[in-house]
């Protein structure tokens, strides 16, 4: 009886500082005040097609494309900014033909 008795208590204590460790634990794994990555969007293209809009400390924006083979790298430009100059039809075509 006696043998049965410390066996319950060293289970009871086990499961107990498992419990508190699981309960607990996550609280020290939570980053600093800032994160380091943010992820601002993702669009799916199929099950296993991605494409996230990830922001790295705070400052620059990167594009992955994830598919089931690779993650990729995909340039992103700013957009363009917006003039009030128009430009006539004749104009965008002699535009187009000397930058041939």
């Amino acid at each position: 009886m006696k043998t049965v008795g410390a066996l319950a208590l060293v289970l009871g204590l086990l499961f107990a500082s498992l419990y508190v460790l699981r309960r607990w634990g996550n609280l020290a794994k939570k980053p600093a005040s800032q994160a380091v990555m943010e992820v601002l969007s993702k669009q799916s293209f199929g099950p296993r097609h991605h494409l996230v809009l990830v922001e790295v400390m705070g400052e620059h924006k990167i594009l992955v494309g994830i598919s089931p083979q690779s993650m990729s790298l995909l340039p992103v430009h700013p957009p363009a900014l917006h003039t009030s100059k128009t430009i006539s039809g004749e104009q965008a075509q002699a535009d187009m033909i000397g930058n041939r």
